[in-house]
């Protein structure tokens, strides 16, 4: 089957994966335990956001487009915006979750084409979200790298391993450029077959 195709059984079992993170869990919590600063996501993924942004920059002349996927009540936006950057950036906050404080688009990872499109941004990251959740993790990751705009870069926790995403580099159509801890860094090619 292709990752472009979600099977009728693929489809229930998201939708329980989904309907789990809004009842079950969330609610349980008076605050929710996600509330991650520009400092935490970059410890967790073993980068920083000022060189990555000023290689876009050069790249990309327009105004970036910046996702953060399965964001919960993450600080990054906000201070991304704040940033020497802030003016050049548009950044858009995903999670399944919805409420007073939380993302601006209630959107599972699994429709990430369905909501954006593809070829939508400059850059993704997703810190312990989608991917993780979801029974699907490589068609999870292949949302990602479809909406991410070739020369763009995806910054993705993932719990496939380093040789399943080896594997998956060429039919992706990625470079990785990073693997640390669960976590990868890597960059959409521009044309297919090109390295």
């Amino acid at each position: 089957m292709s990752f472009e195709q979600v099977s009728l059984e693929e489809k229930k079992l998201v939708a329980e994966q989904e309907r789990k993170a809004r009842n079950d869990h969330w609610k349980s919590f008076k605050e929710p335990l996600d509330i991650d600063s520009l400092a935490d996501v970059e410890s967790w993924h073993n980068i920083k956001f000022k060189p990555v942004l000023q290689k876009l920059s050069k790249r990309f002349p327009e105004k970036l487009e910046v996702l953060d996927e399965g964001t919960g009540r993450s600080s990054l936006k906000h201070e991304l915006l704040k940033s020497e950057f802030g003016k050049k950036l548009n950044v858009t906050t995903t999670d399944v979750r919805r409420g007073t404080g939380w993302p601006d688009k209630e959107v599972n990872v699994m429709k990430l084409v369905d909501t954006f499109g593809k070829n939508k941004f400059h850059l993704v990251v997703s810190t312990v979200g989608g991917t993780i959740y979801t029974p699907l993790p490589e068609k999870a990751f292949f949302q990602i790298v479809s909406v991410l705009k070739p020369g763009g870069t995806g910054i993705v926790s993932t719990g496939l391993s380093t040789k399943r995403l080896k594997q998956l580099e060429k039919r992706f159509n990625i470079s990785i450029k990073q693997f640390y801890g669960g976590n990868v860094v890597f960059s959409k090619n521009l044309a297919r077959g090109k390295r």
